[in-house]
């Protein structure tokens, strides 16, 4: 019975490893062979962080409360839905929508509320 919790935190720690190797990778392949855009390359470096974080820092609990743990996967789920969003419409935001002037649709205020959120959760 004792066996679990250790099980599970090995697969944590290992998924805190990987993520954070990722990381490592991406920016030194980046600092090697160039660069991306500044806004792609902070959009890829805020979704490692913000993955990191929320594996790192749990939400706080007795032991009887270990379903805040699934807590931390949403808010990582959240991240990546809501900086995949800016990723993908990179070329939109960049070169399409003109800021100030085109104004910003339903979607993309709640994205940007969404990242605000998270942001600060950090």
């Amino acid at each position: 019975m004792k066996d679990k919790p250790k099980e599970s935190k090995s697969v944590l720690r290992y998924l805190i490893s990987m993520v954070a190797i990722g990381m490592s990778v991406f920016h030194i392949y980046t600092a090697a062979f160039g660069t991306l855009e500044a806004t792609k390359q902070r959009e890829v470096h805020l979704l490692f962080v913000l993955v990191l974080v929320f594996l790192f820092y749990p939400i706080k609990g007795s032991e009887k409360r270990k379903w805040l743990r699934v807590w931390d996967f949403v808010l990582i789920g959240l991240s990546l839905l809501s900086v995949g969003f800016l990723i993908v419409n990179h070329k939109y935001f960049m070169g399409v929508r003109m800021y100030y002037i085109t104004p910003l649709t339903t979607i993309e205020t709640l994205i940007s509320l969404l990242l605000i959120f998270l942001v600060l959760e950090i």
